[in-house]
């Protein structure tokens, strides 16, 4: 039983085997088991004065922001605050559960959900989740980085009917959207797969507003509009729809920092065989801090399983297992370049980042074994026995959905599909001409540095004309001025090299990824029109004549009651198909939609990768300038006449 489960007065420590290694959110002090169950309360009193003096000593020597003082004073004005009201201010927050579990458990030894917090607990907990939010891992290490300058939060508002409270102290912060419920069991939880009514009601109302403005969501100058959705669904739900929050989490800093980051390396030896080795690769998941090391066959059955379970959903592509040009012996590759393994760890990269971003895939069981089994992965698939089944099975229809469902959806997917391969084809034009724009730029790198060479020779080569006089002067200070110029040509290459790298792995990237997420959209309505089938109308033509069968019964004197009874069932089992069917087909065409829609609102990453791209060449361009402008100065003695 939970110590949160026990009274007051019968809670006691037990002894904890395998201390280090148990996962755990209210982790048990060096205290041992023989602690009295009358002993209770002391214990909980002397860890609360040890949690309270340990959070003032980290908070010694930073700046606390007013903010958070502010907050703190409203939120216990009436009759303080206890650990069950902050737990919802965290999860308001919408960190992953592990990153709030690390966040409790570096400012609490154990606590009671009554136990009211200090002021310093609370200080240093919203501090916490200003710096996950951020995109780093929460710490005591971390917290001195921002000692100057903490972070402030970002909370989002959530809707019950029974207490809500504003904050109109908050209105001047940035993106700060702070609301909390007193007393309510309703908490946000970051594993939604965002299937709730007002979800759908929301989804509808914007769908419906885009198409009265006559508005087309997937032209350049939309699609990647975050605000262009959001107008949308604010106009119609305001601030107490479930998707509100949805919507914020996704919104500017907090859609980048809150979701996971995967780095993919490669594993220096190779395994296998002779002819036959592969490659491994080591995934470093941010978030989770876990270190795993899979090859591309377990990449490949996990974009299977995906398939499998969610095939109405934007799958992420996978990079193929070979590029063109590798000779193929029995299935395995003999010709492999360093070249081709780079582009399939960036492909890798993309498609796993894809899957930790996306608010379903990344819950998953599936995924989160693939990042967090630390065994080989093989072994642990054969030994797991996998139950893949249909995401809308056992699904209800509700009239409610249906009523609020936009009745032009297919009209609007007819209008994506026109569409999607023209984005598809301009986005492939993209990706070629930002590689050979960075191609040029090697190459121009590279002719940098046969013109330093070559003025390197000519100073070496270039001899006096006369043992003395005032010529043997001049060419002196003609060689050193060319050397001083070769310096300066190399500089410029390695800052062109360096840009050119930089750039490879910033806007090429990305705009592979949005490349690869229209195709996958596109894969997804492919998908769709293949499996979302039925036999509806042919079970309605069998409906009818099971009718007609016992209606010619009934005129009979010689009734058989089997022969009846049989068709009635038939008639019921054919109705039961049908209404499984239709349910099917609805949560499907939902489903679809709310795969368009989580597309749309990502494409704020446009935005972002644009100015990540201008803010790099403004960098080197301004570092370029200043190297040419360093060897103007120093060349500025060397002869430019005859005097």
């Amino acid at each position: 039983m939970s110590s949160l489960k026990l009274s007051e007065n019968e809670r006691f420590i037990e002894t904890i085997k395998n201390f280090s290694k148990k996962p755990y959110l209210f982790r048990k002090t060096s205290f041992e088991s023989e602690v009295t169950r009358n002993d209770g309360m002391l214990l909980s009193h002397i860890q609360k004065k040890i949690s309270d003096g340990q959070s003032k000593k980290h908070l010694l020597g930073i700046d606390i922001p007013s903010i958070y003082k502010e907050m703190f004073d409203f939120f216990s004005k009436s009759n303080g605050i206890n650990y069950n009201s902050l737990r919802k201010i965290v999860e308001f927050s919408g960190l992953s559960h592990h990153i709030i579990e690390r966040i409790i458990n570096i400012v609490f030894l154990e606590i009671n959900e009554d136990t009211l917090v200090s002021k310093y607990n609370f200080y240093l907990v919203i501090a916490l989740v200003g710096i996950s939010q951020n995109g780093e891992y929460p710490s005591i290490e971390t917290l001195r980085k921002y000692k100057n300058n903490l972070p402030i939060p970002k909370l989002y508002n959530i809707s019950n009917n029974d207490h809500v409270l504003s904050y109109d102290k908050m209105v001047g912060i940035n993106d700060f959207l702070f609301g909390f419920i007193l007393n309510s069991k309703q908490t946000f939880n970051s594993n939604s797969s965002l299937e709730t009514n007002s979800v759908q009601e929301c989804m509808s109302m914007c769908i419906n507003n885009i198409n009265e403005s006559n508005i087309c969501p997937w032209t350049t100058s939309n699609l990647w509009n975050f605000n262009f959705i959001i107008d949308n669904v604010y106009k119609n739900c305001g601030e107490r729809s479930f998707l509100y929050n949805i919507f914020n989490i996704l919104n500017s800093t907090q859609f980048f920092s809150s979701v996971d980051r995967v780095n993919i390396q490669f594993v220096s030896k190779k395994k296998g065989f002779f002819l036959f080795k592969h490659v491994n690769y080591i995934l470093f998941s941010v978030i989770r801090n876990s270190r795993v090391i899979r090859r591309y066959s377990d990449f490949l059955w996990l974009q299977e399983c995906l398939m499998k379970k969610y095939p109405f959903r934007q799958v992420p592509l996978m990079p193929p297992k070979c590029f063109s040009g590798i000779i193929f012996v029995n299935g395995h590759y003999l010709s492999i370049d360093s070249a081709f393994l780079e582009r399939r760890r960036k492909g890798l990269s993309r498609f796993i980042n894809a899957v930790v971003r996306h608010p379903i895939f990344r819950d998953d069981p599936l995924v989160i074994a693939f990042l967090t089994v630390s065994s080989e992965f093989s072994l642990w698939r054969k030994q797991t026995i996998l139950t893949i089944h249909d995401e809308f099975r056992d699904k209800v229809i509700d009239d409610d959905l249906v009523s609020n469902f936009p009745s032009d959806f297919d009209e609007i997917i007819m209008n994506i599909k026109k569409t999607i391969n023209l984005q598809i084809d301009n986005y492939i034009q993209l990706c070629l001409i930002m590689e050979r724009l960075l191609k040029y730029q090697q190459e121009s790198a590279t002719d940098m540095m046969l013109f330093a060479l070559c003025l390197n020779v000519l100073s070496e080569k270039n001899k006096f004309v006369f043992t003395n006089g005032i010529v043997n002067d001049f060419i002196s200070h003609i060689n050193q001025g060319m050397s001083v110029v070769s310096k300066h040509f190399l500089t410029t290459q390695e800052f062109l090299e360096e840009e050119a790298k930089v750039l490879n792995e910033g806007i090429l990237e990305d705009l592979k990824c949005q490349r690869d997420n229209l195709i996958a959209i596109k894969n997804m309505f492919d998908r769709k029109d293949k499996l979302d089938v039925d036999n509806i109308s042919f079970l309605e033509k069998r409906i009818d004549t099971n009718l007609d069968k016992l209606t010619s019964l009934d005129m009979k004197t010689d009734l058989n009651s089997l022969d009846k009874e049989k068709i009635e069932k038939s008639i019921m089992k054919d109705k039961e198909l049908i209404a499984n069917q239709r349910s099917r087909h609805f949560f499907i065409n939902k489903c679809i939609l709310t795969e368009i829609i989580y597309f749309q609102i990502s494409q704020i990453y446009i935005g972002k990768l644009y100015r990540d791209y201008a803010q790099e060449r403004i960098k080197y361009s301004e570092l370029l300038a200043e190297n040419w402008r360093s060897m103007e100065i120093q060349i500025a003695s060397m002869p430019s006449a005859f005097i």
